[in-house]
């Protein structure tokens, strides 16, 4: 079982690796990531802090270990993964009140950076939506993420994931990952985040 976990382990840590690569040697550079550095970074070279908000209380949870690794790994990945854009605004203020009800995970850059995602913008929105080569949107200067893992207040957030932008973020985007050849929302991340946690 052990052999097992270090195997899975060692094969999230390197499609981590490959997915930072991907995004360096593809020109999706931004403040952090550049053309005149195209060394692959390491995930503890990108992520300032990962915060779990449970039961009213936080703590800083990212440790620059191999399990701090995972976790930073999976986040990332799931950020890749997103595909759909929901209609909703968080302020600031609202944003403290669902840190105090849910139970969320934050991640956040040391700088802020470009995130390639899985939505295909069609070719006359692409002249004022940032795409890659392929027609897929990159997110601009992303600064940190909120993933809902739970959803206390009742107001059908969870599985969203909020992307705050630059270094003052006031205001979030809605994002989820929406199944493919369904309406539904995909939400297996949020049991492989937890499991995850509890390892």
């Amino acid at each position: 079982m052990t052999r097992n976990k270090k195997i899975i382990s060692g094969i999230i840590i390197v499609v981590s690796i490959s997915a930072i690569s991907l995004i360096i040697w593809q020109n999706y550079h931004g403040p952090v990531i550049t053309n005149e550095s195209p060394e692959i970074i390491l995930i503890e070279e990108m992520v300032g802090n990962i915060v779990l908000y449970k039961n009213a209380e936080w703590g800083a949870i990212y440790e620059k270990d191999e399990k701090g690794t995972e976790i930073a790994s999976l986040l990332i990945l799931k950020l890749r993964e997103l595909n759909l854009q929901a209609k909703c605004i968080v302020s600031e203020e609202y944003l403290q009140r669902m840190k105090e009800k849910n139970t969320i995970l934050e991640l956040v850059f040391k700088k802020p950076v470009n995130i390639p995602i899985s939505q295909w913008i069609g070719p006359e929105d692409r002249s004022y939506i940032l795409v890659d080569e392929n027609g897929y949107r990159i997110l601009k200067n992303v600064g940190d993420t909120l993933f809902i893992l739970e959803d206390n207040l009742d107001e059908g957030l969870e599985a969203y994931i909020l992307i705050g932008h630059g270094t003052v973020r006031v205001d979030y985007d809605c994002w989820t990952i929406k199944q493919e050849d369904s309406n539904e929302l995909n939400k297996s991340w949020i049991d492989e985040i937890e499991k995850l946690l509890l390892e």
